[in-house]
């Protein structure tokens, strides 16, 4: 084996340990963040998907909405998006988003508190955008929307 095919072998051998951290800490941020979710009074359900982990989280305070939350593998970044499982009035809808967006702030402060540094890239206020309506049953979407809520952890 010549000095540049050993090389070439350590550089393959860095690349596939920088991509199991990097999982290890993708795994490690989604694990955290359900924790704090379930802290904060949330029913958090995960749906471990080929290239994300989508979790939707619900609570008895907001009976007729949701919020998923996907973990994309291929970036360090969440994004959000909220759900109405039955008919909802605007009104209420946007009194959610402007309640959970102060709740996702909340969760970022705790992870901050347990080592997780995130930063907030892309935000559109409460009322911005059409809310998704799904039936209680089938929480996941089957495609992402091009403008969802971003935080980048």
């Amino acid at each position: 084996m010549t000095l540049s095919q050993v090389a070439a072998c350590a550089r393959g051998l860095a690349k596939l340990e920088e991509s199991r951290r990097a999982e290890s800490d993708r795994r490690f941020v989604l694990e955290q963040s359900v924790d704090v979710l379930r802290e904060m009074g949330y029913v958090v359900d995960i749906d471990p998907g080929e290239g994300s982990n989508t979790v939707v989280a619900t609570s008895d305070r907001w009976p007729h909405h949701g919020l998923q939350l996907a973990f994309r593998s291929d970036r360090a970044s969440v994004h959000t998006a909220p759900l109405a499982f039955d008919e909802t009035d605007s009104r209420d809808d946007i009194a959610f988003e402007e309640a959970t967006c102060q709740d996702l702030d909340a969760m970022r402060t705790e992870l901050a508190a347990r080592g997780i540094t995130t930063e907030m890239f892309h935000h559109v206020p409460a009322g911005g955008l059409a809310i998704l309506h799904e039936s209680r049953k089938d929480k996941k979407r089957s495609k992402s929307r091009s403008n969802t809520k971003e935080r980048g952890l």
